[in-house]
């Protein structure tokens, strides 16, 4: 009667171990969970690969003769937890967003167990609900996209409109950028002299940031908080501003989610030095800085505007001497390895919660 014989495990010519055991081997030797890097701002990628001691995931990023994404996988992932970190770029932003999707299914083609997307500036996030008649909602399209192609979780920063994280059954942990203006503020005074509990005030561009402003005040321990009222013609152009608060001989810190044009920023900044402000700066979690926006700020009156890296910012560095690079990749770094470990990501922000 046959029996079945399994074939036996070819010997490694090298270590004398089985194939089977050099497999397991190589198991044991893996990281707890994978990074992989889009092309958005992989430098951001990379530090946070650096902060946490995991390699990036080697693949092959680029584009077909006809223009559409490539993207292969150049290692094993069946059964790990793997993190995509990619920041869509402006004027790239559909390639990276394309780029993102498809990473995200050719892990779970190839058996990755748990995906979570990485992106520090969510794409279409200020296009969140319907102004007007006969046009889409398209921060809830990129999401129902994101979720489609096989992502559990969602990682970002500073979401410009909170209520995007309902737009999906799935977990979206928005981190505090706060955080890091905390420690700028305060070194900020220091460095001038002056008290925050009596001569600071933290100033929202507008009415839907107040919360935001209100989270640094009670953060730094400043005194005054202020927002701008603005009336706009069409996107991007505004008719007129008006400050609620009192800014009279106090050093503001104009606090914003995103800066693009530059338009509303700077004209903010005016403001609040037309209303007695001592000094003026900027606190961008954001800085897309397009169009005229770098030369707007250096003709500001802003001391110093504090923009974080969740974009490259090489170039823009260079172009404007009122910007400071704020590295948010140690922060980043710190929730994917919490995320990963199941620990509590809202404890980093509020300790004892």
């Amino acid at each position: 009667r046959a029996r079945y014989h399994p074939t036996p495990t070819t010997m490694s010519s090298f270590s004398g171990r089985t194939e089977l055991e050099e497999s397991r081997i190589a198991l044991a030797k893996r990281p707890p969970f994978r990074i992989i890097a889009g092309t958005g701002n992989r430098q951001i990628a990379e530090q946070i690969s650096e902060h946490l001691e995991v390699p990036l995931l080697p693949c092959d990023l680029g584009s077909f003769n006809n223009g559409e994404t490539r993207v292969k996988l150049n290692e094993s992932v069946r059964g790990s937890q793997v993190f995509i970190v990619c920041s869509p770029r402006p004027h790239h932003i559909n390639d990276d967003i394309m780029e993102i999707l498809l990473l995200a299914d050719t892990l779970r083609r190839s058996s990755a167990v748990d995906i979570t997307a990485v992106i520090p500036l969510f794409p279409y996030a200020r296009q969140d609900r319907k102004l007007e008649g006969r046009v889409p909602i398209s921060s809830a399209l990129v999401m129902d996209l994101l979720i489609a192609a096989g992502i559990n979780r969602i990682i970002t920063m500073d979401l410009h409109c909170g209520q995007i994280q309902g737009m999906t059954s799935k977990p979206v942990d928005n981190v505090a950028g706060n955080i890091e203006f905390v420690k700028l503020v305060r070194q900020t005074c220091v460095s001038i002299g002056i008290d925050i509990s009596q001569e600071v005030a933290v100033i929202s561009p507008d009415a839907g940031g107040v919360v935001r402003a209100k989270g640094l005040k009670q953060a730094v321990g400043a005194n005054g908080i202020g927002f701008i009222v603005k009336e706009r013609q069409g996107a991007g152009q505004i008719e007129c501003m008006n400050l609620i608060g009192e800014v009279e001989d106090k050093v503001c810190f104009l606090v914003d989610d995103m800066c693009d044009t530059g338009g509303t920023l700077v004209r903010a900044a005016q403001v609040l030095k037309d209303n007695g402000a001592r000094k003026v700066y900027g606190c961008i979690t954001h800085g897309l800085f397009c169009g005229r926006a770098l030369e707007l700020i250096n003709e500001s009156p802003f001391e110093k505007v504090f923009v974080t890296n969740t974009l490259w910012q090489g170039e823009n560095l260079s172009k404007c001497s009122k910007l400071e690079l704020v590295d948010v990749s140690h922060l980043l770094a710190e929730v994917i390895q919490r995320a990963a470990s199941c620990e509590s990501i809202s404890t980093l922000f509020h300790p004892g919660t």
